[in-house]
């Protein structure tokens, strides 16, 4: 079995109810082992083929799922109260499709790679590419359903807008935060008190920020936190997508970008993640903070 997320799902997740929506509607519907069990009470969604629903939870404000199921393979594609089954569309074709299982931010696949020889080429690479409908903000986003001790991200450009709590991206960030978990940012030092302005809201909110005048490496690291249903993982990207909103293909008011930049991006095998994890150390000893940016630039002036 298969299991894959659409879209939608995500968004549903990300938006509905309080912060601790996602959780609660993914521990009822994966196991231990993170598999899709089979339920009895499940009935059919009508109007879209091979579609069913799912509760999560029963009463007033009764949530389900709604999913597909093709074969042995299950596309989660709605979560929500009852007014989510209100006038539902099919998914579109050649939607994109990001597979649960392995864990990992890796790459996702669409919804025209249906064969199992078409899914397991795609899922056994590593690589994350923007020029098909698989981007590379998928595996960011998507790392708001993982509990974490520690995220570092490092980009020489940044799109402030990015950062936003109103952009999926900052809004993820800030769930993260709240979660407890320790946010590091290493990007170029700005140019002007303007710029450093937009780097203290930020270190304010909680985010940890260092600057490096000569960075030029986009690496992204994931520390998750061990859990009953998952043992910790640690997974690095490293690529050519800035933190902006043509690399991750996305504008702040959460629609994407209709020409990306063609971006490319690698996640390390986890053995290698140390290797990624002391050049991160090495740039946060050779960096700069607020502080210092501070006195640089009225130095400056």
């Amino acid at each position: 079995m298969a299991i894959f997320f659409y879209e939608e799902f995500l968004t549903d997740l990300r938006t509905e109810g309080d912060s601790k929506f996602a959780r609660r509607v993914l521990s009822k519907i994966l196991d231990s082992t993170c598999k899709f069990p089979s339920s009895t009470t499940d009935h059919r969604y009508h109007g879209i083929d091979d579609a069913w629903i799912r509760y999560v939870s029963m009463g007033g404000a009764a949530i389900r799922v709604i999913y597909i199921q093709k074969g042995a393979d299950i596309f989660l594609y709605r979560a929500g109260p009852h007014s989510v089954e209100d006038h539902l569309s099919p998914p579109l074709l050649g939607a994109t499709l990001i597979p649960i299982i392995p864990f990992s931010a890796g790459s996702s696949v669409t919804s025209s790679a249906s064969s199992p020889a078409s899914r397991a080429a795609v899922l056994d690479g590593q690589l994350l590419q923007n020029y098909q409908p698989t981007y590379i903000r998928m595996a960011l986003l998507s790392r708001r359903f993982i509990k974490h001790d520690a995220i570092t991200l490092i980009s020489p450009y940044l799109s402030e807008e990015l950062f936003s709590i109103f952009s999926p991206f900052g809004k993820v960030l800030h769930d993260l935060k709240e979660e407890g978990t320790k946010l590091t940012l290493i990007t170029r030092p700005p140019q002007s008190l303007e710029g450093l302005a937009f780097f203290s809201m930020l270190e304010k909110d909680g985010i940890s920020i260092l600057f490096h005048s000569r960075v030029h490496a986009k690496l992204y690291l994931f520390e998750e936190t061990a859990d009953n249903v998952r043992p910790a993982k640690r997974v690095a990207l490293i690529g050519s997508a800035n933190l902006t909103v043509m690399g991750l293909a996305i504008g702040a008011d959460s629609n994407e970008v209709k020409m990306p930049n063609e971006e490319l991006a690698y996640e390390l095998p986890e053995h290698q993640f140390e290797h990624a994890l002391d050049f991160a150390c090495y740039l946060s000893l050779a960096a700069t903070d607020i502080p210092k940016e501070r006195v640089r630039l009225i130095r400056r002036k």
